[in-house]
């Protein structure tokens, strides 16, 4: 990895700042290899080996995903690549769920000095924490920490059983749910014993609080 030029991939769909911040990323010696506005074209660029990052960063808001989800996914297929989140949002509030998604730091993206330096270090290998007594892991200890909880609990579920506990959470009936999904009645039923199997719930509410928490990068 080239510390003193890190390459850079960034991630956010307000492309007035993708701008501001390339500039400024340049500006400061390192360089940007792309600038995307979508999670799905993060996850294609950030595989495509012809346009090589030695960090990732991302917005925590972005358009129909969230950077915590994008993390989780990058994170899950790659021990090496270094992820920083940035946020307007509140630090404190966030630190937790970005760990837990495989980053390495969570920045105020209105602290351009802070960006920059975290940027920096991130690439040569240090992780960054807003919040005393959130500790942030490297990316090899962040995928192993995530490839043992894919084999439990939510990220254990199948796509069905997936779309299930989502639906679950704006209070479908399991009449609404099947109606949408275009089975049976039964085969809700039985996908929903399967998810309390998985995620040791004993009924849909205590699965669509372990939902919850799942997409909002807590557990």
């Amino acid at each position: 990895m080239e510390a003193r030029h890190p390459r850079i991939g960034f991630v956010d769909n307000d492309r007035f700042v993708l701008s501001v911040t390339g500039q400024l990323v340049q500006a400061a010696g390192m360089t940007v290899s792309w600038a995307v506005p979508t999670a799905d074209r993060a996850l294609a660029a950030s595989a495509d080996p012809t346009r090589p990052i030695d960090v990732l960063v991302t917005d925590l808001q972005l358009e129909h995903e969230t950077g915590l989800s994008l993390s989780r996914k990058i994170r899950l297929r790659d021990a090496r690549l270094p992820i920083v989140i940035l946020t307007a949002y509140s630090l404190t509030d966030h630190a937790l769920q970005a760990r837990s998604a495989g980053a390495q730091a969570l920045v105020g993206k209105d602290d351009f000095g802070t960006v920059i330096r975290v940027i920096r270090d991130v690439a040569q290998g240090k992780t960054y924490s807003p919040v005393p007594g959130v500790t942030f892991c490297s990316p090899q200890e962040a995928n192993a920490l995530l490839c043992r909880q894919k084999e439990t609990g939510i990220a254990s579920l199948s796509a069905a059983e997936r779309k299930i506990a989502e639906l679950s959470t704006s209070g479908e009936t399991i009449a609404e749910i099947a109606a949408t999904l275009g089975i049976s009645d039964e085969s809700v039923k039985t996908h929903l014993k399967r998810a309390y199997a998985k995620t040791g719930s004993k009924d849909r509410a205590e699965l669509v609080a372990q939902w919850i928490r799942y997409s909002e990068g807590l557990v």
